[in-house]
């Protein structure tokens, strides 16, 4: 759902949120992202995913590859930003930098003249239950990951939980997708046009509040 500012006229107008998920590998971000679209009754969303931009990279995984996807991801979301979409973006950012960058080329891009509310969420759950979840992928192309690979990105990540300024830390394990994604989309906390200086209370519709916290659950 956009959030709600008033203009010159002081006529309601409906400016655009960025949410940005970051988390380990298999910590849902990916059904949690599909979740919070199902439940945003906004006419414009979309949902942008840094790995299937890489999937459009034919080339074998490398740093450079996974640079381009995000530098494209940044792109899109900015052109969606600019046309009044709510965008959601979802991808692990264990590279704080990556996440800082994201940020910049949006504002950049339209020469720091793009008006949207930025969040970000950190998706956390204990190892165990992140594990678990990958498993459950096992046949499932592309999705399943090796559990040692997966338990050093999940070390990787975890470090960085924390110490981005500007980002909500979720526990999703007591919580179902569809749960997570309704405390994000009811947060009423987020940054002007990206930039994490102040973090200020914004109005949400309230029709689509109560439609996202009064939907059945899984």
């Amino acid at each position: 759902m956009p959030v709600i500012e008033n203009n010159v006229d002081n006529e309601e107008v409906f400016v655009p949120r960025l949410i940005i998920l970051r988390g380990s590998p298999g910590v849902g971000k990916s059904t949690i992202s599909s979740k919070i679209c199902a439940l945003n009754s906004a006419k414009k969303k979309t949902l942008i995913s840094v790995d299937a931009m890489q999937h459009l990279d034919l080339r074998t995984p490398s740093k450079n590859k996974e640079k381009l996807g995000i530098k494209h991801s940044a792109m899109l979301a900015s052109s969606f930003l600019a046309e009044g979409f709510d965008v959601v973006i979802d991808y692990v950012f264990d590279d704080i930098n990556d996440l800082n960058n994201v940020i910049d080329l949006i504002n950049n891009s339209h020469n720091n003249s793009l008006h949207y509310y930025l969040q970000v969420f950190f998706l956390d759950a204990p190892i165990e239950k992140v594990v678990k979840r990958n498993q459950s992928r096992s046949g499932k192309r592309g999705e399943y990951m090796n559990t040692s690979l997966l338990r050093k990105l999940y070390e990787r990540v975890s470090i960085s939980k924390g110490t981005v300024p500007y980002e909500f830390i979720i526990n999703t394990a007591p919580l179902s997708a569809k749960q997570t994604a309704r405390a994000i989309l009811s947060c009423s906390q987020a940054y002007v046009n990206g930039y994490a200086s102040e973090l200020i209370d914004v109005k949400l519709p309230e029709a689509d509040i109560k439609r996202a916290l009064e939907e059945e659950t899984d």
